[in-house]
């Protein structure tokens, strides 16, 4: 049998994976439970080259859907963001992680849509030319994290990280530019960094440099008619170079017409990950995470602008948001909780924040929803997505909302293995969903991917965004074949 996982869209395959920090049970020191976190990271962002004999590629799952690329042998291709444009939905951006070569090359092609994804082009986007420029005696093995916002005026913003290595160290460099004229061309700001640190080849850990280690950054534009309009807010997992701080969710903000995102503000104290940020349509900047020290699943949110935040409201306890490296997994070797965020759309009344994640409480894995109807305040009790899909596995899904109707795409597996991506829908803002509807037209069998069971195999992203409008909605999800 050929392995083949199908969705709705693209493309995409991960090959990264993380691991279970040390909790504060136990008696570890500040600095190690940092060089945990950033070991961590490196597994995420440091890729082993691309198989010459094999290929990672998109693949049809229905007569309505297109395939983006043609790959050949030694390409694999991760980790996909998509981005509608919120003055006219059928103008459609995205990108993804484009791995080739042995001595690995990752580029982060941008492909634009102006039919609702009915035909696709590519821009002449460079990320890679533009790191060459700025680390041009670096070499390079490491890069992830694309991720868009769009805002009313028409501008696309992009971010990406790429390591760039040398002798001792490695920048750490979390990386922006812009469109004007939907996603054809491309800009980049004469300061283009959003963080900039220094990572030890000797030590995993951050040097006196900056801004420390900036990782798995998402981005969010204020298209309200508040007084904030038009900022755009990236979120990050910050690891300061300080031996005495401890990491943060923190929030850099780039304000209209202005060239250079402002300083770290701090969200939230702790050992986080997965951290996504929404801006509500009256102008409450929302952010959801993972705290893996505690194993909470928590939001907080902003009303002026990112200035100042809410003290973290709790969304849900876990038992295992950060599965162990190495194993035993579940489902494939990328396993974590892919916390995932959304606000109720340009529809919607502004209050209506919607989370989903997956839980690892060890031989099994529970993915669960949860909705506030009060801008975060309160959430309801966490909804447990395996009884809707008949207490078989749901898996690492992604919610999208507007107005009143939520959808949720996962992954869901049967007990024999077999995995589909699947969809559930709700049209009066979370209280009932429907039943699970099939997407993918072929299963996957994960534990037929070499090495898709142990560290060091292939691995499958998670960096997932999918949208939705009142008319349609779009899972950001990976569809792949091995070949």
């Amino acid at each position: 049998m050929i392995p083949s996982f199908k969705i709705t869209i693209t493309i995409l395959l991960g090959m990264v994976f993380i691991s279970h920090i040390p909790s504060t049970a136990q008696t570890v020191s500040l600095t190690e439970k940092k060089k945990a976190l950033v070991q961590r990271i490196l597994e995420e962002k440091r890729h082993l080259p691309a198989d010459t004999s094999s290929t990672i590629k998109g693949a049809k799952t229905t007569a309505s859907d297109d395939r983006i690329t043609a790959t050949g042998p030694g390409v694999e291709e991760a980790e996909i963001s998509i981005i509608y444009d919120p003055v006219d939905p059928n103008k459609l951006i995205l990108s993804f992680m484009h791995i080739t070569g042995s001595a690995f090359t990752c580029e982060f092609p941008i492909y634009y849509s102006s039919d609702a994804g009915a035909t696709w082009t590519q821009s002449s986007f460079s990320a890679s030319a533009i790191r060459n420029s700025d680390f041009p005696s670096t070499g390079s093995n490491s890069a992830g994290d694309p991720t868009f916002a769009w805002d009313k005026t028409g501008r696309v913003y992009f971010a990406w990280i790429y390591l760039s290595d040398t002798v001792g160290f490695s920048y750490f460099t979390l990386n922006w530019a812009y469109s004007d004229d939907n996603g054809h061309t491309w800009s980049v700001a004469p300061k283009h960094f959003i963080g900039q640190g220094k990572l030890s080849s000797l030590t995993s850990l951050p040097l006196p440099y900056k801004d420390g280690i900036t990782d798995r950054e998402w981005l969010a534009v204020d298209n309200s008619t508040g007084p904030n309009q038009g900022n755009v807010y990236c979120s990050f997992l910050n690891v300061p170079s300080d031996t005495t701080l401890p990491p943060c969710e923190a929030i850099k903000v780039l304000k209209p017409a202005i060239d250079t995102f402002g300083p770290i503000v701090n969200a939230y104290t702790g050992f986080i990950q997965f951290g996504n940020v929404e801006v509500s349509n009256t102008g409450v900047l929302h952010v959801s995470f993972a705290d893996v020290d505690s194993m909470q699943v928590k939001h907080t949110s902003s009303s002026d602008g990112g200035v100042s935040y809410t003290p973290s409201e709790l969304i849900s306890p876990a038992i295992n948001l950060f599965p162990s490296h190495g194993g035993p997994f579940v489902v494939h070797n990328r396993e974590n909780s892919a916390v995932n965020l959304s606000s109720d759309g340009p529809d919607g009344t502004g209050n209506n924040v919607h989370v989903v994640w997956s839980d690892f409480p060890g031989g099994t894995v529970t993915s669960y929803y949860s909705n506030s109807i009060d801008g975060g305040l309160t959430w309801s009790a966490p909804l447990d997505l395996n009884g809707l899909f008949g207490g078989q596995i749901t898996f690492m899904p992604t919610v999208a909302a507007d107005g009143n109707k939520v959808t949720i795409s996962f992954t869901g597996i049967d007990g024999t293995g077999e995995s589909n991506y699947y969809q559930f829908t709700s049209i009066d803002n979370g209280v009932t969903f429907s039943s699970p509807l099939l997407l993918s037209s072929a299963s996957t069998y994960y534990a037929s991917f070499p090495g898709a069971s142990s560290a060091g195999g292939v691995f499958f992203g998670d960096y997932n965004r999918s949208i939705r409008t009142l008319k349609y909605f779009l899972p950001g999800q990976i569809i792949a074949l091995w070949e």
